[in-house]
């Protein structure tokens, strides 16, 4: 067997920790708007996908976590930049305030102009998605406008609960 190297040794326990944090926190609950309790999805205290899909076995999860250890990634990278448009703080103000805007801002991040309201979904803004700044998948190219640069902030909604938002 080839021997593995420390970087990935720590990989592999950062993983475990990663997926631990997840499950423990997949049991987070939060107050749900009664009219929302009406939804199709909502049963039983929790809402429910309409398609069902199988969960991973641990088994499952070790081979993946094998192949992505041992085989070598390709095509991880773009070759050329991604098309991408910088915007700055006078372009978002100089949004109308009577419409919705929608800004995509890389990986899953969106920055809408609602009404007059800024709202992010999803923000990443970090150099690496993942709970470690030294190690995880890189950033290809740095967003459209930088996190300073934003303008005043009214909401902020997480679709998903990765470590990286």
């Amino acid at each position: 067997m080839k021997k593995m190297s420390i970087g990935k040794w720590l990989l592999i326990i950062s993983l475990s920790l990663v997926i631990g944090a997840c499950a423990v926190n997949s049991g987070l609950e939060s107050s749900i708007a009664q009219p929302l309790k009406t939804s199709d999805h909502y049963r039983d205290g929790t809402f429910h996908n309409t398609n069902q899909t199988a969960t991973p076995t641990f088994s499952k999860m070790m081979q993946i976590l094998k192949r992505w250890v041992t085989e070598k990634g390709v095509d991880k990278q773009p070759t050329k930049p991604l098309p991408m448009k910088t915007v700055s703080r006078e372009q978002l103000e100089a949004l109308s305030d009577t419409e919705l805007h929608l800004i995509k801002l890389g990986h899953s991040s969106i920055l809408m102009k609602v009404y007059g309201d800024y709202w992010l979904i999803d923000p990443v803004f970090s150099e690496r998605a993942s709970p470690f700044g030294f190690m995880g998948p890189k950033r290809f190219q740095p967003t459209p406008i930088a996190i300073k640069d934003l303008p005043p902030i009214d909401k902020v909604l997480i679709s998903h609960n990765h470590y990286d938002h």
